[in-house]
Parts: structure tokens; sequence; C-alpha cells
């Protein structure tokens, strides 16, 4: 099988190779990450790195500090040999290798098998193969639908006041009902996800008041709120890949908790209902099988 050989030069000298049995290896300070680098180098999810069919790729996953190939600055990147990831001051060096699975036989004992039985053997499956995919086989009901929920409106978000004074005050009164959500939002993601167009009709409002130093910090918040969302949403749909793949019945039931809680909101967009409304059935009878299938079984 393929895995990655990672060399991984530290603060202060230190170096570590490792070699990870996977096509992708997470980097950052969070527990889970294959490579993990101290908090003060690096965020809890840094940079995704992944083997394709035409080599490595680097995708960023955080910017702040903003990770660097070569010297250069990045969020989506081919690696290519000899290729020097940097994040703060810990440089890493990534390659694709081939691991051993299994010791080829002697020629001597492969000349004294007798090749019949091996034969037959070959042709028997061959023919349960073509009999198993020439029947028509129905789409998995556990296939994750290829559209997720976008979670926030395309759409702007137009202050209703046309005067300085009315929209300052709406702008004041929208900015400190997205802060209050904002706080909340660790426990309650629809909070997150509620006051990111809370911010942005507050910085709009305050462009109309004239206060453009308040709408550029409140739409800055915005995206950095909206950012962070996404990209909690998108490592719980990894993790639950992860625990699916891995028969973790746990972890699963745990990641589809909280990704039920990204599509728990009661006020969708009719332009993204629909996409909505699939992921959260996909997610909400995949539990109930694991649950009826899987209760009280942990990973093997």
């Amino acid at each position: 099988m393929d895995g990655l050989k990672i060399k991984v030069r530290h603060v202060g000298g230190r170096t570590e190779e490792l070699t990870v049995e996977a096509d992708q290896v997470l980097i950052g300070s969070g527990a889970h990450c294959e490579v993990r680098l101290p908090l003060d180098q690096a965020r809890f999810e840094h940079v995704l790195v992944r083997s394709g069919p035409t080599g490595l790729f680097a995708s960023a996953r955080a910017i702040d500090p903003p990770p660097t190939l070569n010297g250069a600055e990045f969020t989506e990147a081919t690696i290519v040999p000899g290729s020097v990831l940097r994040i703060n001051q810990s440089a890493i060096e990534i390659s694709a290798i081939a691991l051993l699975a299994e010791a080829a036989p002697s020629k001597e004992r492969a000349a004294g098998t007798n090749a019949r039985p091996v034969a037959i053997l070959v042709l028997g499956v061959a023919a349960a193969a073509v009999i198993f995919l020439a029947k028509p086989r129905a789409k998995d009901g556990n296939d994750e639908p290829k559209q997720a929920p976008q979670l926030f409106d395309a759409r702007e978000s137009p202050c209703p006041q046309s005067a300085a004074q009315p929209a300052d005050s709406l702008a004041e009164a929208k900015l400190s009902l997205a802060k209050e959500k904002r706080v909340r939002s660790p426990f309650y993601v629809q909070d997150g996800i509620a006051a990111v167009p809370l911010y942005e009709l507050a910085a709009a409002c305050f462009r109309i008041a004239g206060k453009d130093e308040d709408a550029e910090q409140a739409e800055t918040d915005a995206e950095e709120l909206r950012r962070s969302v996404r990209d909690e949403f998108r490592t719980h749909r990894m993790r639950l890949r992860y625990a699916l793949r891995t028969s973790d019945w746990d972890m699963a039931l745990g990641q589809l908790r909280i990704l039920r809680a990204y599509t728990s909101s009661d006020d969708q967009d009719a332009t993204k209902g629909n996409t909505d409304s699939e992921y959260a059935g996909w997610l909400s009878n995949l539990s109930r099988q694991i649950e009826l299938a899987h209760s009280g079984k942990k990973k093997k």
C-alpha cells in the first residue's frame, strides 16, 4: 500500500521522522493531527496534505500565520520532491512512498506449487465477480449527499434604514446581538451561523451612518466567523467519514450529533432548503441505522 514519509524540523533543531500509512495527513496543534506541532507554532488544523494520482497537494486550513511552500505563501499548492513546507518556525518535508505489504514468494516455492488448483480458484472468483457485477444494485443509502449545506445565505444584508441616525442605532443593536450570538456559538453552532448576517447588516448600516471604520470591522468579524464555522463543519464531516471507514461507531454517532446541529435551523432559505433537507435527512437516517445495528459496540 502507499504511505507518506514525513520529516519535521522543530523549533530548537529537534528532528522527527515518521511514516504514515494513509493517503493524507493533517498538520496542526490538534491532538487528532498526524503531524502535531506546538500550540505556539500552528493552529488546531493548519495544513492538509493529500496524495493524488499526479502527486502530493497541500491545502491551507488556516492562514494565521500563513503556511509557505519553498518560501511562498499558498492556499493550494503542489508538493514536488525536495519541497519544504513551513508553518511558523517548523519545517516539514513530505514524500509519497510505497509500503511493502507482503514479501514475494521465492522462485523455488513458486516452481513447486501446483498451478491447476490456483487456476480453478481464479476462474471461479472471476465468474462470481461477473455474476455479481451483472446484477442491478440500488444506490447505497449510506452514501453521503454530493452537495453539503451552504450554511450561509449568499444574498447581501442591506440596511433597511436610509437616514444616518436610525441606521447608526440599528447598526449598534445588530452588532451587539451578533457579538452575543458569537459568544454562545461554541455551545450552539446555530448562533454562530446566525451571527454572520447580523454582522453584515450592522456593517451595511454603519456605512449609511458614515462610520466606515466600524463597518470594516464588522465585515472582518463576519468573514472570520464565517470561515471558522465552515472550517469546523468541514472538520466534523471528515471525522465522520473516518469513523465510518474505521467502524468506530461511538465516534460516528458523536459526529452525527454535532453535524445535525448545523442543519437544525428552523429558518432555512428557499434557495438552499432542498440541499439542507437532503443532508439533514441523510444524517438522521444514518444515525438511526448505526444506533439500531451497532448500539453499544465499540471500534474493534
